[in-house]
């Protein structure tokens, strides 16, 4: 949910019209976009409880971005819808991958927390199993 909320502002705000100059103003759309991107570090960093340090140039890093700058929003939206399932898909390689091992190894796809907290809420569990350790068992 967060990063499909952070993709979906991310594209809002590169993709919004360009504000109007007035006379007097003195605002750009460059320093406003640049502002935006500031504050965006500024937020997402703080979220982590990391402090932004004084050794980061955040006007350079905005000077290298900006001639992609109409390429964020796109990428941000194909990685945000095909996030998940290549997640997926990575997770179910895996589980076929171990259940193909000779019936040696018990495997399963599990939940462990509420997928809402996260949406990366699946294990991948498995056991190994030894044939001959049942068979004496019976």
């Amino acid at each position: 949910m967060y990063m499909l909320s952070l993709s979906q502002c991310v594209t809002d705000e590169i993709l919004a019209p360009p504000i109007e100059v007035q006379a007097g103003c003195g605002g750009t759309k460059s320093r406003d976009t640049f502002l935006h991107f500031e504050n965006f570090c500024h937020s997402g960093l703080s979220h982590l409880g990391i402090k932004l340090s004084n050794d980061v140039n955040l006007k350079g890093i905005w000077k290298e971005a900006e001639p992609f700058l109409d390429l964020i929003g796109p990428f941000w939206s194909l990685r945000a819808s095909l996030g998940p399932l290549l997640e997926t898909l990575i997770l179910l390689d895996r589980l076929l991958f171990l259940q193909e091992q000779d019936s040696t190894v018990e495997a399963y796809l599990l939940p462990i927390f509420d997928p809402m907290i996260s949406p990366r809420n699946v294990a991948v569990i498995a056991k190994k199993t030894d044939k001959h350790l049942r068979s004496s068992c019976y």
